[in-house]
């Protein structure tokens, strides 16, 4: 335990020095003999999405330089070594990316979520897994986006999410004045219909062959849909997901009468089995714990953090 205390102090210590190693120029240029002001605050650079593979020895994250002439922020993702034996490396510009369990590659989705990549350390080549194609084939909905990469135990599947939203059927010009009524009358209703939540389809990879399948979508009556990933976590044996998803809205059912539950999918056959109907959205994703036993996750109500952990036959304790 005090071995890995000490690596994780080790990795955070030589990140956080890092931060200020990687960015070429602060956002802000220091002053000497002033005091620090609100302009100062804003301009530090931060960091996400901090990842560490598998074996300790790479850390990779994601850092936000903020650009305060033009009012955004700027991202920049960076690869590093824990032992601090080499320059950290500027990677390509990702939306979502993970480990593989071996921490030689990391998986990846372009930035116009139009591929998924493998990025190999060794040589810092890439290869293309899967293309948008694949996953969108018989699916007649728009795509918005791809993320919540999530490696199997033994590195052979991956599983992702794609956020997809029902196609508009066009509207001619005599018809706009009265789509626009019916637009007013759902909000005043409390109905979303043309801000309809973008369905979450969970897909799994098998990345020896390529090969795609949707495990769940819009027929399934769910949606992978939360605050706190992740979202989608692996069993132990590699043969099933358990996933926290909200249901899907339908006509006359207001968004405020769905609720969010947690189900585990076979990733053989796609047989969903409900743990639970209702849980806090509001909370950190599942996690598998080691033996296949049960379930961990994040919960938050009124205020109040803690873990929950729940059995597989659906009997939870906190």
């Amino acid at each position: 335990m005090k071995t890995k205390m000490n690596r994780f102090l080790r990795v955070a210590v030589c990140l956080m020095a890092l931060v200020y190693a990687a960015s070429a120029q602060p956002a802000v240029a220091p002053s000497a003999g002033r005091p620090m002001t609100a302009r100062d605050l804003v301009g530090v650079n931060h960091v996400y999405g901090v990842q560490i593979s598998a074996d300790g020895k790479w850390v990779m994250y994601r850092l936000s330089k903020p650009d305060l002439e033009r009012n955004e922020n700027r991202w920049e993702w960076w690869l590093v070594q824990t032992a601090g034996s080499d320059k950290p490396r500027l990677l390509p510009s990702w939306s979502s990316y993970a480990w593989s369990p071996d921490s030689q590659t990391i998986a990846f989705v372009t930035p116009k979520f139009d591929e998924i990549r493998l990025l190999r350390l060794a040589d810092m080549s890439e290869t293309v897994l899967t293309k948008r194609g694949d996953w969108k084939a018989g699916l007649d909905e728009e795509l918005e986006a791809v993320g919540l990469l999530q490696w199997s135990p033994d590195g052979k599947s991956l599983a992702f999410v794609i956020d997809t939203r029902q196609k508009k059927a066009p509207v001619q010009d005599a018809q706009k004045v009265e789509a626009w009524r019916a637009v007013e009358m759902d909000v005043l209703s409390g109905s979303n219909r043309e801000g309809e939540r973008p369905v979450g389809v969970l897909c799994v990879l098998d990345v020896a062959s390529g090969g795609v399948r949707r495990l769940i979508d819009r027929s399934t009556g769910i949606s992978i849909v939360g605050v706190y990933g992740p979202l989608v976590s692996w069993s132990p044996n590699n043969t099933q997901l358990v996933v926290q998803a909200r249901e899907i809205e339908t006509p006359g059912r207001p968004p405020s009468d769905l609720e969010t539950g947690l189900y585990i999918v076979d990733k053989a056959t796609g047989k969903l089995k409900t743990l639970f109907k209702k849980i806090n959205e509001g909370a950190a994703g599942p996690r598998w714990s080691p033996d296949g036993r049960s379930l961990i996750r994040g919960r938050y109500s009124y205020g109040c953090a803690g873990v929950c952990s729940a059995g597989i036959s659906g009997i939870s304790t906190e």
